[in-house]
């Protein structure tokens, strides 16, 4: 969708191909297959200027077949500038068996804590299973003792990429590409200003576990 602003009124132009892969919030091509939509013809700006893509890391978690069994946290931030609630960061939650995604708004690394409590609880009464496994890099916020007393307590592992080697923990860092990639899209496609970051994420991890898995 186009809005011609240079006119005295307000012209609205669809092409119906980037219609859909806008409202969807920027999905990569095999998802709009998988929806049925056309993919031919599908142009965006938005996402050359704001998507980079690496080579994918090897796998390293292929048991994990049902969700819960392993759940990769990251933290992303600090970010500037800071949202209006004074939020600079957002604790990336990712299931590995489905790729559901859960964003939450810290205004301190240490709040992570108390975050990964309440999602916790939110996905095991969602599904009615336990985790078993949550992959986590070495940063500080996960390296505190109510880490190490809630995995002991609740029976599952908490494994810790080594230092300097993000392929071992390579699906939240893919995670978090997509999530900052889809937001950066909406705030260039929207005009909005960069305070309404947290807005962004929010609406990409809501419409990306919308879409269906590649």
């Amino acid at each position: 969708m186009y809005i011609n602003y240079t006119l005295p009124k307000a012209h609205i132009m669809v092409n119906n191909n980037n219609f859909w892969h806008k409202r969807l919030c920027h999905p990569g091509i095999a998802v709009l297959k998988n929806l049925g939509l056309p993919t031919s013809n599908i142009i965006c700006n938005f996402c050359e200027l704001n998507q980079v893509c690496n080579q994918p890391f090897n796998e390293t978690f292929k048991d994990a077949l049902l969700p819960l069994d392993c759940l990769h946290i990251k933290l992303v931030g600090p970010i500037h500038p800071s949202y209006f609630s004074r939020s600079q960061y957002f604790l990336s939650i990712t299931d590995h068996a489905t790729s559901y995604k859960i964003a939450k708004f810290l205004g301190r690394k240490l709040d992570a804590f108390e975050e990964f409590l309440m999602a916790k609880t939110f996905l095991q009464n969602q599904k009615d299973l336990k985790i078993k496994k949550l992959i986590s890099d070495q940063g500080g916020e996960f390296l505190i003792k109510r880490f190490e007393h809630i995995s002991r307590e609740h029976a599952f592992d908490h494994i810790f990429s080594p230092p300097e080697t993000p392929q071992h923990n390579g699906f939240a860092k893919r995670s978090n590409r997509t999530i900052l990639d889809k937001s950066r899209c909406l705030l260039c496609s929207c005009n909005l200003y960069a305070e309404y970051w947290a807005e962004a994420v929010n609406t990409a991890v809501l419409l990306s576990n919308m879409n269906p898995m590649q």
